[in-house]
């Protein structure tokens, strides 16, 4: 777990919130303490695998221990290990070897914790594991799909956004009672949008990405890469049977960012005080998927995760500087981000999730082959 121990220099540089106040320049201690503030290296969640099937796409917490969703999907490096942190006994393990090359994101649905499956590593199904006394099982397996990116419920369905094969939707539903399964249409101009996409040559991939349920309505994001290079974001919102087309990326002032240059496009979604948020690098809120105002982040750098925990709502985000990367988090007050921690590291800080006494970090993505991917940090306050 020690890999790039010796390899690679973490330093944090803290800042309590409104005081400015720093780490002691040149401080090489793996865990730093200033103030009230503690960041504590917990090391890399897995040594077993290269780096970049380490990159932590998602944290959850649950039971007192953290799990990391972890692999590469582009480079298909798996089977996937759900890497576990204990808190009692302070260990890595791994919580259960799954299917998929990648473990992209944990959703909570009637609350279970589900991780979603991303890239099967055969030609059947991409499934949903549920967590259960501390292991995994197979939740939901939907054919036909190569990636589960979201899943929501929804009058008394389970929606779920996927990466898709010709013949399905990019969105399908299971009906929560019957179990029965549904694909459902996204509609652009009174016609099939998948079925018109699936007639064009040029084509490489379907998807929706993001579901947000909300004052009643379901709204989905919509993905299409071309073999061109060119990818395309549209906005469509449940009505009846079908998604209907809102908008599109080009049409609003959105602007993509990256935590670096090449690096590939995140996306973080949440829904708070009935309003929806989305980051593609940017952070915007909207209600309609029509309208969309940013929401300016001090650092104005890269948004690479959002959460919402209980009525706080943290945005976490990364900017490049030189060879390190400035991280900071941020609490929502009176609609402005207000800083709560900042820190320097090594590579770009990709995830974080709640815990008791402060938070979890995931580090990743300054590039798939960095030696610090999969290093998971431990911010903690006390009185």
């Amino acid at each position: 777990m020690k890999k790039s121990w010796l390899a690679v220099l973490l330093v944090f540089a803290i800042a309590l919130c409104g005081c400015g106040q720093t780490a002691d320049e040149g401080d090489d201690n793996p865990s730093s303490t200033q103030g009230a503030w503690q960041v504590t290296d917990l090391g890399l969640c897995t040594d077993t695998v290269a780096a970049n099937a380490r990159m932590p796409w998602d944290l959850a917490v649950s039971d007192g221990k953290l799990y990391v969703g972890i692999g590469d999907y582009t480079t298909n490096s798996g089977p996937t290990s759900i890497r576990c942190y204990d808190e009692m006994t302070k260990e890595w393990s791994s919580s259960g070897t799954v299917r998929q090359e990648a473990i992209a994101r944990f959703v909570r649905l009637d609350g279970q914790l589900i991780a979603l499956g991303t890239d099967p590593m055969d030609s059947g199904a991409a499934d949903c594991y549920l967590l259960k006394d501390g292991t995994w099982g197979i939740y939901s397996s939907i054919s036909g799909a190569l990636h589960v990116f979201d899943a929501e419920m929804h009058d008394g369905s389970i929606y779920y956004g996927i990466g898709c094969e010709n013949g399905r939707s990019a969105v399908v539903k299971q009906d929560i009672a019957t179990g029965e399964w549904t694909d459902v249409a996204l509609m652009k101009g009174g016609v099939s949008y998948i079925a018109a996409l699936e007639k064009m040559e040029n084509v490489h991939g379907k998807r929706v990405y993001d579901l947000f349920s909300v004052n009643g309505k379901l709204f989905c994001v919509f993905s299409c890469a071309y073999t061109t290079g060119k990818t395309t974001m549209e906005f469509f919102e449940l009505s009846g049977d079908a998604f209907v087309f809102r908008q599109a990326l080009v049409n609003t002032q959105m602007e993509m960012k990256k935590p670096v240059k090449n690096q590939v496009l995140l996306n973080a979604d949440a829904v708070y005080e009935n309003s929806c948020y989305i980051s593609l690098g940017g952070l915007y809120k909207t209600e309609d998927f029509v309208r969309f105002d940013k929401i300016d982040v001090p650092n104005n750098g890269c948004v690479t995760d959002l959460l919402v925990d209980g009525t706080d709502f943290y945005i976490l985000s990364t900017v490049q500087d030189g060879e390190m990367h400035q991280n900071v988090i941020y609490k929502m007050a009176d609609g402005k981000p207000a800083e709560v921690f900042a820190f320097s590291s090594a590579t770009a800080a990709l995830s974080f999730a709640k815990c008791a006494d402060g938070f979890y970090v995931g580090l990743g993505g300054a590039v798939f082959a960095h030696a610090d991917n999969g290093r998971i940090l431990k911010i903690t306050y006390s009185e």
